[in-house]
């Protein structure tokens, strides 16, 4: 079993390693999309951002500085996106708003890789991993995947879903179930939620190694 060591169970719950903040956000907590929140999550985890700065008490972000550009971009231009927010055009945004903090790095069902090894992979960097998925039934969502274990001929992705509470002493509140040999259509049930789904997407998270003064 792998748990990427970004994070650690405290006196309150899921923390960042090395911190007393929580890293599970609940939709409701901050307002706007799944993706969003996901997001957040994974910048907590790397420590590119503090519960504060993303506060939205902040009225008067500073544009100028990265934390500002992105409080406009995600919170303050498009009110986080309720309608959704489509993994990558996530990426792009970030990238252009908070690029002196995290480093980024998209992947694709239709860039004619193994998804599953791609983020399996970066799990094993240590990385978090945002990924957005749909619903066999329609629809779609987006969580974070912290950690992994392989069986026989499946894998399950150990994630942090924005969509629901996360329970005292858990590292995780939701269970993906990929099986390995089918590579098409709806290969991934959401203990959770209790569905198909198909993975379309992922972004992995790292702080930027060289951070240049704002």
């Amino acid at each position: 079993m792998k748990i990427i060591n970004k994070i650690k169970l405290g006196k309150d719950g899921l923390v960042v390693k090395g911190t007393k903040r929580l890293v599970h956000l609940r939709q409701g907590d901050l307002d706007g999309a799944c993706a969003v929140y996901s997001m957040v999550m994974c910048l907590l985890m790397t420590k590119s951002i503090t519960q504060k700065e993303i506060s939205l008490s902040n009225e008067n972000p500073n544009g100028r500085e990265s934390v500002g550009r992105l409080i406009n971009t995600l919170m303050n231009k498009q009110g986080l996106l309720r309608k959704g927010y489509v993994l990558d055009k996530l990426d792009v945004d970030l990238k252009h708003a908070y690029k002196r903090k995290i480093t980024t790095e998209y992947f694709c069902k239709d860039d004619k890789i193994n998804l599953l090894s791609a983020i399996t992979t970066v799990l094993d960097e240590d990385k978090p991993v945002e990924i957005g998925y749909t619903y066999k039934r329609g629809g779609g969502h987006a969580i974070v995947v912290i950690g992994y274990n392989k069986e026989n001929d499946s894998t399950l992705l150990f994630c942090l879903d924005p969509g629901h509470p996360i329970y005292d002493g858990m590292y995780w509140n939701n269970v993906l179930c990929v099986e390995d040999d089918k590579i098409q259509g709806y290969n991934t049930y959401n203990y959770l939620d209790k569905a198909e789904v198909f993975i379309d997407e992922a972004i992995a998270y790292e702080k930027t190694s060289t951070t240049k003064k704002k």
